[in-house]
């Protein structure tokens, strides 16, 4: 399936709104990824992968990371949290499995107003269409 919908994007500076954008793309098979508002644009119906994540300090300790569909929260497809309030946070990677129709937008959400990235792409996203 050449055209098969897929991305892998991320940023190398830290997020400053609750909405996650980027700039960088590893993959964009069919340019359903929009890096400037962070939305992954569902083109055809079925079932999509996701996951996302970041690396936390401990001034967004008690930060919740989660897909949003249509701009609706969606905390079935998983959340990200720091695991420690040091220095420097891992957060787990958050993932989903959702049933999109034609035109769905999924995007990732914080509960906090930033997100960390160091220039390494820490901050990312993927997605792929399942079937």
């Amino acid at each position: 399936m050449p055209q098969q919908p897929a991305f892998n994007v991320c940023r190398t500076s830290s997020v400053t709104t609750n909405v996650w954008t980027y700039q960088v793309s590893n993959l964009n098979r069919g340019n359903h990824m929009n890096l400037s508002n962070g939305r992954f644009t569902a083109p055809i119906a079925g079932v999509y992968f996701f996951t996302y994540g970041t690396i936390g300090t401990d001034s967004h300790a008690d930060q919740d990371i989660y897909l949003s569909i249509n701009g609706t929260t969606n905390q079935s497809a998983g959340a990200a949290r720091p695991d420690d309030s040091g220095a420097w946070a891992s957060m787990s990677p958050g993932t989903g499995v959702i049933n999109l129709n034609v035109g769905d937008y999924v995007q990732v959400f914080s509960t906090n107003t930033a997100a960390y990235s160091d220039g390494n792409c820490w901050l990312h996203f993927r997605g792929f269409f399942i079937g």
